[in-house]
């Protein structure tokens, strides 16, 4: 089926309906990939080595790359972020416990960007 048959998108099977959407949105992202927040929440993150300590940060995600603030203040004044993983950094993630009943996961990155 090609694009120029169709005079209507009413016309398209559900499958191609469903193609349609999933290509409408990848146009989306493309276009305003650093726009769109993917994912928006409080996360914890925990030192490694000497410094163990626990610390709490608003994690965003867009489609490329992952950033981290103290607060949502600072986000929302257009602060510069603490850190950032590019998305195409990242090698391996893995499942993870730090404290019991929480989902945790460790992310393997090449490299990130820290704050300065």
């Amino acid at each position: 089926m090609i694009g120029e048959d169709i005079s209507d998108e009413k016309d398209l099977p559900f499958k191609h309906k469903q193609g349609l959407i999933v290509k409408q949105m990848q146009n989306m992202l493309v276009k305003n990939n650093n726009k769109i927040l993917l994912y928006k929440d409080w996360v914890y993150k925990q030192g490694k080595g000497a410094n163990k300590k626990i610390s709490k940060r608003l994690m965003l995600m867009n489609p490329k790359e992952i950033m981290w603030y103290h607060n949502a203040e600072e986000f929302q004044n257009g602060k510069v972020p603490l850190g950032v993983i590019k998305i195409e950094n990242i090698y391996k993630t893995s499942e993870t416990l730090m404290q019991e009943g929480t989902y945790d996961f460790d992310i393997c990155v090449i490299s990130y960007i820290k704050k300065g």
